[in-house]
């Protein structure tokens, strides 16, 4: 059975997505896809206090159009039944 590809799956609709507004990274992407954890740098200097390191988190940077297959409602079949479950139990 081949599968279909929900068109509507993309990082702009998906709950994983956060958008970021003037968030300093308009060179690589909108926003974040937080899906998993952050990313852990290596640790390196504070700017403010030199004499202290300092680790952080960073996650994948992307755009709203792009995709992947971790989306909630990827698969376009699975979208439908969904949809017809509410639909029966609304129903009732």
């Amino acid at each position: 059975m081949s599968r279909t590809k929900n068109p509507d799956a993309t990082c702009a609709t998906c709950a994983y997505f956060d958008r970021q507004e003037g968030g300093g990274i308009e060179e690589v992407g909108d926003g974040w896809c937080k899906r998993r954890t952050a990313t852990i740098q290596d640790p390196g200097f504070c700017e403010k206090a030199p004499t202290m390191r300092t680790a952080y988190g960073i996650w994948l940077a992307t755009i709203p159009e792009d995709w992947c297959g971790e989306h909630p409602e990827f698969w376009a079949d699975e979208v439908q039944v969904d949809k017809d479950v509410v639909h029966n139990i609304v129903q009732r």
